[in-house]
């Protein structure tokens, strides 16, 4: 069976392991010391056995071939944990800031755009959603767009779908759960269609130095990334996502990822509560 094939290379050498962790860190940012070596090995089987390769250093030469299994490369060794809600005081922020944005708004083209950068599986994306339907009614009359972003296709494909288990909804208030999911079984719920079209899923790799957009954001989450990048790599990414971020729009990091008062002031910023940021050059 092909499940059982052997790979010639018990564990991945030092050597071979330098190549792909060069590779990663050179095309999406990420920097994977050797301790990460097991875990980049086991990741990297199942995609090995599934096309009969047994060698790890013959995959990283497949890899360096063919960009469709780069891309699938990058769907195995990116980590995808998310959760719907996570970090809800930012969405207590949101809820206290927007309306500002708002009053703005209203007078220009009605318009609002944020964006959800690493948003893996569309959690993040469709909780912010929720969180603005539920709390301004007015911009459901308005051109709402929220573009969720990722590296992996396989995280984007899933978000796309918008249907997830029971142990991902777990952090979900039942009375939300009702009113913007649908029940497809026992244990599977599914965002509404009705709400999908707000969301906008994109491949966007955060190293690059453009991005694909035309516009400009009122709000930016990038959370629970830039603990993946080293300081010089963390830097760029921030001063390219604050490019596409409206003055006075918002920025929105993790909880353990909060900038320096220097590091604020060189990239236009004002803490405006816990690692959350407005732009204000």
């Amino acid at each position: 069976m092909l499940i059982n094939m052997e790979i010639e290379e018990p564990c991945i050498s030092e050597y071979t392991f330098g190549k792909f962790a060069k590779l990663i860190y050179s095309e999406i940012g990420i920097y994977l010391p050797v301790h990460k070596k097991i875990m980049l090995e086991g990741r990297i089987k199942k995609r090995m056995r599934k096309l009969l390769i047994d060698s790890y250093e013959k995959y990283f030469n497949y890899v360096l071939e063919s960009n469709d299994e780069r891309i699938e490369f990058y769907n195995v060794v990116s980590t995808n944990k998310t959760e719907f809600f996570r970090e809800n005081q930012h969405f207590d922020i949101i809820i206290k800031n927007l309306p500002e944005i708002i009053k703005i708004n209203e007078k220009n083209d009605k318009k609002l755009s944020i964006w959800s950068s690493a948003s893996s599986s569309g959690e993040e994306a469709y909780s912010i959603l929720i969180t603005l339907m539920e709390h301004f009614d007015i911009l459901k009359t308005w051109k709402l767009k929220i573009i969720a972003s990722d590296i992996s296709t396989a995280m984007l494909e899933q978000g796309k779908i918008g249907e997830y288990s029971d142990y991902k909804i777990e952090n979900i208030d039942k009375y939300y759960l009702e009113k913007y999911f649908s029940k497809l079984g026992e244990n599977k719920f599914k965002i509404r269609e009705n709400l999908k079209k707000y969301v906008i899923f994109k491949r966007i790799n955060l190293k690059d130095q453009s991005y694909p957009f035309k516009g400009t954001f009122e709000i930016i989450f990038c959370r629970n990334i830039l603990i993946y990048f080293d300081y010089n790599t963390k830097l760029n990414v921030l001063k390219n996502i604050i490019k596409y971020l409206k003055h006075n729009g918002i920025l929105v990091l993790g909880t353990m990822e909060p900038l320096s008062y220097e590091l604020e002031r060189e990239l236009g910023l004002k803490k405006i509560d816990s690692t959350v940021y407005k732009k204000i050059i």
